[in-house]
């Protein structure tokens, strides 16, 4: 029998209500494990470096550094570790600056709601998710 490693995952996002539930959402999924939160990008990045996670799910919209800035950071300094930027915009501006900062996908919140597992989210842009790279280890 083979057995994988949870996936590990660092959850950035400024709205507690939200994070804590995604966590909640995640923690029932026995392939994944949420290693971290962080309220702002300036957490994110710190924890980024500090755990390693992953894969971290980023916010765009934050206080003290948001999410494409920490978004460009982590890139920078932990390069193997992918970002799926969450975001409630569809394909504007801020979608378009975000794939920018070089995160692997962006996904709508609203597709996360709908979708049970976080092997799924990485999916088609008709879905509200747009990949542009796979992340590192196993989804199945």
């Amino acid at each position: 029998m083979i057995t994988t490693k949870p996936v590990r995952v660092l959850i950035a996002d400024d709205q507690t209500l939200f994070r804590s539930g995604l966590a909640r959402l995640l923690d029932d999924d026995p392939r994944v494990t949420v290693i971290a939160e962080a309220p702002d990008g300036v957490e994110a990045v710190r924890r980024c470096r500090d755990l390693e996670p992953d894969v971290v799910l980023m916010d765009i919209k934050m206080p003290n550094l948001d999410g494409i800035q920490a978004t460009e950071q982590i890139v920078a300094a932990c390069p193997g570790i992918p970002v799926l930027i969450l975001t409630t915009f569809e394909a504007d501006s801020h979608v378009r600056a975000a794939l920018r900062a070089g995160p692997a996908a962006t996904c709508s919140r609203t597709l996360i709601s709908r979708r049970s597992s976080p092997a799924s989210w990485w999916c088609a842009p008709e879905s509200g998710c747009w990949r542009v790279r796979w992340p590192r280890g196993s989804w199945a």
